[in-house]
């Protein structure tokens, strides 16, 4: 693999043998069809004038001559012209049609892009295994599209056996398929025990390939950490490493907007591990790294500045709770935009909690007129199935 991570020094280092691979496998982008770029046919341009002894002897014809061997060449020059811009003509709708077959209807997953128009099986001939593995994907797409995950992930697994049939040609198939059915049993049906070898074989097969891009292979590295901590699997240090893996070969590929989603994640883990100090430096990274990005998600900014906050309200002394309360009040005001915006990065559970931690802060500073009306914003964001009273409305009547 063209990068390797230095565990003593905790940085990313280059292979030596594999230094100068500069194969382009990009994390985010659709795999080519197996239906090549048709270029527009080329009408070459004739030479200009013609040649001035035939022109000439043209002029000198008599009236006779002419009328027993007529001049057809303008004629001919006139129907050469309409032929040929035909044919311009038609190459032209050709190649447009193409496209937009090729084109049209794009969906994106982190594992693949996948065009998710119809597919034919054409009757009466072999497919190769990479027109079935690229076909049986995009129909894995549509069905993703749809909501219909669990055909989603059925159909990615047969698209990812068909690429594996076909060998190391085929191993960027392979991984993209592999990775899209992950993604789907992790993110959008709560599966990571079926998510977790499909994200171990992925990174295998990752590590394994020498073109692999150090950013396709951080959000591996992430995926996996972010699937182990949900199983809770007991061996910590090796979701901190793979954490760690993740923002090394994000800064490596100068992956602002993915680095601070893995310093953010690193940080959270950190927190949840009662880690403030690591927690506190990993979210002011993360929002670091967010100001190098154009136009950051309202919802990104919102968890960094709540994830900075937190650590410090739990870290001792009156610096800490003045910085804290500073940190507060800009995640509530982003989590405010991103929840007019509609972002679906947005979360109602971590708004409501931004909301009562504030509350708390505010408290300690001795504000309770603030302390109580942050408590009564927090108490509507609880969830359904809670109760009527919750701790947010015993601490709001206990300030009145």
């Amino acid at each position: 693999m063209p990068y390797r991570f230095d565990e003593q020094s905790q940085k990313v280092v280059s292979d030596s043998s594999t230094a100068n691979t500069k194969t382009d496998l990009k994390a985010q982008k659709a795999p080519k069809s197996s239906q090549g770029n048709l270029a527009p046919a080329g009408v070459s341009q004739s030479k200009q004038g013609l040649a001035a002894a035939s022109m000439e002897k043209s002029r000198r014809r008599t009236l006779g001559q002419a009328m027993i061997q007529p001049d057809l060449r303008p004629i001919l020059k006139k129907g050469l012209i309409i032929v040929g811009a035909s044919i311009v003509a038609l190459a032209g709708v050709i190649y447009v049609s193409t496209q937009q077959k090729k084109w049209g209807q794009i969906t994106s997953g982190n594992g693949a892009q996948e065009s998710s128009q119809s597919v034919n099986f054409p009757a009466g001939k072999k497919i190769t295994p990479l027109v079935m593995s690229q076909s049986v994907a995009r129909l894995a797409a549509k069905a993703r599209d749809d909501g219909d995950n669990e055909a989603a992930v059925a159909l990615y697994a047969r698209a990812a056996e068909e690429a594996r049939l076909g060998g190391p040609a085929l191993n960027k198939q392979y991984i993209d398929a592999l990775s899209s059915q992950a993604e789907i049993y992790q993110f959008s049906l709560a599966q990571s025990d079926k998510a977790k070898p499909l994200f171990e074989k992925v990174l295998k097969a990752q590590t394994a390939d020498s073109s692999t891009r150090p950013q396709k292979l951080a959000s591996t590295y992430n995926n996996l950490a972010d699937t182990l901590r949900t199983l809770d699997d007991p061996d910590k240090n090796r979701i901190l490493i793979y954490f760690q893996k993740a923002i090394a070969l994000a800064k490596v590929a100068g992956d602002h907007e993915g680095q601070a989603l893995y310093d953010y994640n690193a940080g959270d883990y950190n927190f949840d591990l009662g880690q403030y100090d690591k927690a506190l430096a990993l979210g002011k990274d993360s929002l670091a790294q967010l100001a190098k990005v154009k136009e950051p998600n309202f919802a990104d900014l919102a968890d960094s500045h709540y994830l900075v906050a937190r650590s410090h309200s739990r870290l001792p002394g009156p610096a800490h709770i003045e910085a804290a309360q500073g940190e507060f009040d800009k995640a509530l005001k982003n989590f405010d935009k991103a929840l007019a915006d509609d972002e679906g990065a947005y979360d109602k559970d971590r708004h409501g909690n931004c909301l009562r931690e504030a509350a708390w802060n505010k408290l300690k500073m001795g504000n309770r007129a603030e302390a109580k009306e942050l408590f009564d914003r927090a108490s509507s964001y609880r969830k359904s199935d809670e109760p009527g009273h919750t701790s947010d409305t015993y601490m709001s009547e206990a300030l009145n």
